[in-house]
């Protein structure tokens, strides 16, 4: 595997565990909700919190960079 298969892979497993944390909290806060509107808010809010991968290329090859709402700077892996 190469280095951006594996930053996907992470990336979902983030994705999942973070949709898990807010549904079940969802869920929880509120009882009356509608299990549709629990799923939809859930997944809207895990993908805006989960890190973002970009590939790019430049002058030293295959650059993998990672964007997230809490850094200020990307980081380059």
């Amino acid at each position: 595997m190469n280095r951006k298969t594996k930053f996907i892979i992470v990336r979902f497993v983030a994705l999942l565990t973070v949709y898990v944390i807010i549904r079940f909290t969802l869920q929880y806060l509120f009882k009356d909700l509608s299990v549709l509107y629990i799923r939809i808010i859930s997944f809207v809010l895990a993908t805006i919190l989960v890190p973002k991968i970009n590939a790019y290329e430049n002058q030293l090859g295959k650059q993998i960079q990672l964007k997230w709402i809490f850094w200020n700077k990307p980081k380059n892996l």
